[in-house]
């Protein structure tokens, strides 16, 4: 790519990135569009010939965006084709290579370094400082010297001084595109609230009527709410009468039933309950006696144990030895008692250490 072809598409890209600008983004893209409009600024600037202006919008988006390339690709641009300052095109060509992520673009740059440094060198241009044509150069617009430049293997990018940074011609022009960014932005936030009047009133007319619809619909489950009220507490009153009624008659029956009962019947009542008095002592006394042999019971049974007359059985399960059985709380609490258990059972356990599941086996008292 030839670098007039270059500049024709940043040109391109200018006019894309300016309609970008006037259509508007959000808050969080104010700084990209910032660039483009010094870019496009100092493109405009740079076509007609006014090249420290051009120079100075250059330089204002690089301070924006240290990081974007393209601010590095004008100045060195400007500087070789305009200009025709090697040193300080050199210098922006070789912190385009920094920035710059396309490969491809990057070998094409250093390919322009070389054919300039080649060129420069013939010349012998050594250091050189940039003076705008119509210009001369005073103490404080003039371009210090770039050491090592290119006669002496090119410029170095952290002694390299851009002294159009410095001008009064600089800082005036950067507070006037400072001034015409705020008025750009003043103006996109005043025009941004009219945007669009007609679909607003549209949007508020349908928020009106949704709101009324709500209206009337609370007002007709209010005045169902007020009627199932009014039903509900009559029934509540009808309900209320009825069991009055109810109530009412039941008691006179109740004094007509104890009205009714004659002397007879009285005296049979009391005989009944008298009986069921006596039925009752009788079973509380039949029920201690009860409890009495079973506190007697279970002492005969204990002293019979003691005694040895009883011998308790036991069914073999899975893994159980006689020292296991003999060692259960419910049998001696000893596991050394094996022997006792293994002579009431001779004729059933032939191998102590192994049982067979489901053998009953005799457990003579301890």
């Amino acid at each position: 790519m030839k670098k007039r072809e270059w500049m024709l598409r940043a040109e391109r890209s200018m006019l894309v990135a300016m309609c970008l600008l006037m259509a508007g983004c959000g808050d969080g893209k104010k700084s990209r569009q910032d660039i483009s409009f010094l870019l496009r600024s100092g493109q405009e600037q740079m076509q007609k010939g006014r090249y420290r202006e051009a120079i100075a919008s250059f330089l204002e988006a690089k301070r924006l965006d240290p990081e974007a390339p393209e601010p590095y690709m004008r100045l060195a641009l400007i500087y070789e084709e305009c200009l025709h300052d090697s040193a300080m095109a050199l210098h922006y060509y070789r912190r385009y290579q920094k920035v710059e992520k396309d490969n491809v673009k990057k070998e094409e740059v250093r390919g322009w370094i070389v054919q300039l440094e080649r060129e420069a060198g013939e010349a012998g241009e050594g250091r050189r400082t940039a003076t705008l044509p119509g210009e001369e150069a005073s103490d404080g617009e003039a371009g210090t010297a770039v050491p090592g430049s290119v006669g002496s293997n090119g410029p170095s990018d952290t002694a390299i001084s851009v002294p159009i940074e410095e001008s009064l011609a600089y800082k005036d022009l950067q507070a006037r595109l400072t001034s015409a960014l705020s008025e750009i932005r003043r103006l996109k936030a005043q025009a941004e609230p009219e945007a669009n009047p007609s679909e607003k009133l549209a949007e508020a007319e349908q928020r009106v009527k949704k709101l009324q619809s709500e209206k009337e619909l609370l007002a007709k489950n209010l005045q169902n709410a007020r009627a199932d009220v009014l039903r509900n507490q009559q029934t509540v009153l009808q309900e209320q009468k009825k069991t009055d009624t109810l109530r009412n008659a039941y008691e006179a029956q109740i004094a007509d039933l104890k009205r009714g009962l004659n002397t007879g019947e009285t005296e049979q009542i009391a005989r009944l309950e008298k009986t069921v008095k006596t039925y009752a002592a009788t079973l509380s006394s039949l029920q201690k006696v009860n409890d009495e042999l079973r506190k007697e019971n279970a002492s005969l049974r204990s002293r019979l144990r003691r005694a040895g007359g009883l011998a308790r059985r036991h069914t073999v399960r899975e893994g159980e030895t006689l020292k296991k059985i003999a060692a259960y709380p419910s049998v001696y609490r000893d596991s050394k008692k094996w022997v006792v258990i293994y002579q009431a059972n001779r004729d059933k356990v032939r191998d102590p250490n192994t049982l067979k599941p489901g053998l009953v086996l005799v457990i003579p008292p301890g």
